[in-house]
């Protein structure tokens, strides 16, 4: 009977917390781009069913999951991967605890610690396509486009469609292949549920190719379906440094990042934006 009552208790759980995230989508890769279909959700529930065992933690467990989850939400990435650590610690047999706390690794540009914990989650769940996905972009901000492009075969039919041609965009873009990029940057925005970052790797892309109004265009659509996202601020703010624009605008966007990543939520941007405006008040 104690069985019984705890897997009701963790269908129960899993009832309010999906529902409660029924406009996000959880979990989450990237955030707000990552949409799961319901086969995942169901997934989800299944694999904590399954790979949860010990009776004593189960209840405890989930909580955490669920905080980790709500602080990934919050942007707060540094809680989010101490939640997820102390999931691990009870279920470490539990593969998407180790994805998201390498999803909380990766916002903090914890690049090789990220990838350990996804290596984990595949070997626990070789199917786990957002596993395979987010290592793809890690290998992107590492600039390893080859090891990036391996990737694809691994999650290209485990995700929503916009992913395979989204990555494909910023390799090309990458290697410099302008129109290619273009092409398929629009085809991604045009599959996705909400394309903020493709809009934003589009808007980066384009201030590479010297692009300005459009790449500004860009962000301005990544923030309005973003707004909370320091690194979108931060990121205009760099590429407005890099072409000599408008300083009120520079040090609005600034200061907006440092704002919306104090810590502990993102360090790495709070004090990079922290850095960047200490100059211009000089």
């Amino acid at each position: 009977m104690k069985i019984v009552i705890s897997k009701y208790l963790i269908t129960f759980i899993l009832f309010l917390f999906l529902l409660s995230c029924s406009n996000n989508d959880l979990p989450k890769i990237v955030e707000n781009t990552v949409t799961p279909n319901s086969e995942d959700n169901e997934g989800i529930s299944t694999s904590l069913e399954t790979e949860i065992t010990n009776d004593n933690n189960e209840t405890e467990s989930i909580m955490y999951y669920v905080r980790a989850h709500n602080y990934l939400e919050q942007k707060n990435f540094l809680n989010a991967e101490k939640f997820f650590d102390t999931v691990i610690k009870l279920e470490p047999n539990f593969s998407r605890a180790w994805l998201g706390r390498a999803t909380s690794k990766f916002y903090q540009e914890k690049y090789e610690s990220s990838l350990s914990d996804l290596e984990k989650s595949i070997e626990l769940k070789n199917d786990l396509g957002e596993a395979y996905l987010l290592k793809s972009i890690i290998f992107l901000e590492l600039e390893d486009l080859e090891n990036s492009e391996k990737q694809i075969i691994n999650f290209d039919n485990l995700v929503s469609p916009e992913w395979p041609v989204l990555i494909k965009a910023r390799i090309y873009g990458n290697r410099g292949e302008f129109q290619k990029a273009e092409d398929l940057f629009s085809k991604s925005i045009s599959l996705a549920s909400n394309p903020s970052l493709a809009y934003w790797w589009r808007g980066k892309f384009r201030a590479n190719f010297n692009n300005l109004e459009d790449s500004i265009e860009d962000f301005k659509e990544a923030i309005f379906l973003d707004p909370n996202n320091p690194k979108l601020y931060l990121d205009r703010a760099k590429i407005l440094i890099n072409y000599d624009q408008d300083l009120e605008k520079i040090i609005i966007d600034l200061e907006e990042a440092e704002s919306l990543a104090k810590e502990p939520r993102l360090p790495t941007v709070y004090k990079e934006a922290k850095r960047l405006l200490k100059q211009f008040e000089k």
